[in-house]
């Protein structure tokens, strides 16, 4: 099992990869266009091309989830000594907040995982209380259910997150 030891990510790495997920859960719950949500998910799976970002997600998918909620501050120590050797003391003030962001976002993309995904995030606040229906687009649940899919979400989560969240409307049938 990999820990904080193995983290090669740079500092600059870890501010653009905490941006970037926050931007694209931001995108999800304020139901941005299609295109905009597109661009998020393509920023982020570019980013997992670079080996020691798609490596420190894993590690603090390891660390930072609801499961070992116990060895956080643990870990926020050996993350914050061990990205102190590599960065200015300019930056080291600002480490904290960025290790405590880290936290809040893997604890809470862990928990997201855990049910239904990105997927799941959106069709909730798809829903319309007034309406009583799902307005979720079709084109951007598809675009979120690729991206769940390829970060090892099952199918059956996906029909389990349209019937949770009565999106009937983004069942298509294949012939």
């Amino acid at each position: 099992m990999m820990n904080i030891q193995d983290l090669k990510i740079s500092f600059d790495e870890l501010k653009m990869l905490l941006a970037t997920s926050c931007n694209l859960m931001m995108a999800i719950y304020h139901q941005k266009s299609t295109a905009e949500i597109t661009n998020c998910i393509n920023l982020y799976e570019s980013m997992l091309e670079n080996e020691s970002i798609s490596e420190a997600i894993k590690i603090f998918h390891n660390c930072f989830n609801d499961e070992n909620e116990k060895d956080h501050e643990k870990h926020r120590v050996e993350l914050r000594e061990k990205m102190k050797t590599n960065i200015s003391q300019n930056e080291s003030e600002t480490l904290d907040g960025i290790i405590e962001g880290a936290n809040q976002w893997f604890q809470a993309e862990t928990a997201l995982y855990s049910y239904g995904g990105c997927s799941d995030f959106y069709l909730a606040h798809g829903w319309n209380e007034t309406n009583q229906k799902n307005n979720a687009d079709p084109i951007s649940f598809a675009k979120l259910s690729e991206f769940d899919l390829k970060r090892g979400l099952k199918s059956e989560q996906l029909l389990f997150a349209i019937c949770n969240h009565a999106a009937f409307h983004l069942i298509t049938v294949n012939n």
